[in-house]
């Protein structure tokens, strides 16, 4: 029985001890404000072009002529942003 409780415990250790990993990595990437890890390539090529606008909006049909996106694309990157 004791044999089966230490396995059990080595397991939730270890288990413990990976989420311990990844929660500090991601706590890091945030803090270090290195937002290209946490969007995809194409979510970045639009970060990228809104804060190079001199301009404070644009529309869908913006995006869509100056990235070459899709426009379903396009919507679907900018409700991510806001989610």
């Amino acid at each position: 029985m004791e044999d089966k409780i230490r396995r059990y415990y080595r397991l939730v250790d270890f288990f413990l001890n990976v989420v311990k990993s990844q929660s500090t990595r991601a706590l890091q990437i945030i803090k270090n404000d290195n937002i290209e890890y946490l969007l995809s390539a194409k979510q970045l090529m639009m970060w990228n072009w809104i804060n190079t606008k001199e301009i404070n909006e644009f529309s869908r049909k913006d995006a869509v002529n100056a990235l070459g996106f899709p426009e379903r694309t396009v919507e679907s990157i900018i409700k991510n942003y806001l989610i």
